[in-house]
């Protein structure tokens, strides 16, 4: 299991302001409970969800876009993030104890053909410009586009 800023697993206790880890972490209340039974659902894929097109019309209109999608898990929008911004053969400077590269399966190398390069983790969670720059290999050994 990675690191996660806060968490202290000898008491089970999260220091964190938000934990974003999994939706196993979110224990919905009685009115949350009261929405999910009470939602109009559809088919997603051929976009007769209406509950799943509000959200996605929101967050377009909060965030000033076209259009926005939903995706149900963290895996999922993290492997959309790196697939829009990388191409086969690209390769990401990642921290050794981040998420993506330590519990999401290889997806970015699997599925994208991105090479990931780790380096350290600073104690705070943070990788410094130092190793990046060491590691994103300024004076060209490789072409890197991310």
């Amino acid at each position: 299991m990675s690191l996660y800023g806060g968490m202290s697993m000898a008491s089970g206790s999260n220091s964190c302001l938000c934990d974003l880890r999994s939706d196993t972490m979110t224990v919905p209340d009685d009115a949350m409970r009261a929405a999910m039974v009470a939602a109009v659902v559809g088919d997603g894929v051929y976009g007769e969800d209406p509950t799943v097109t509000a959200l996605e019309n929101r967050m377009a209109t909060l965030l000033d876009k076209e259009a926005a999608v939903f995706l149900p898990t963290g895996t999922q929008s993290n492997l959309t993030a790196l697939l829009a911004h990388c191409g086969r053969g690209d390769e990401i400077i990642i921290g050794d104890t981040y998420h993506i590269y330590c519990d999401e399966a290889a997806g970015a190398s699997v599925l994208g053909g991105i090479s990931m390069n780790a380096i350290a983790t600073q104690t705070n969670g943070a990788v410094s410009r130092k190793h990046c720059w060491r590691a994103g290999d300024p004076v060209g050994r490789y072409a890197r586009r991310c």
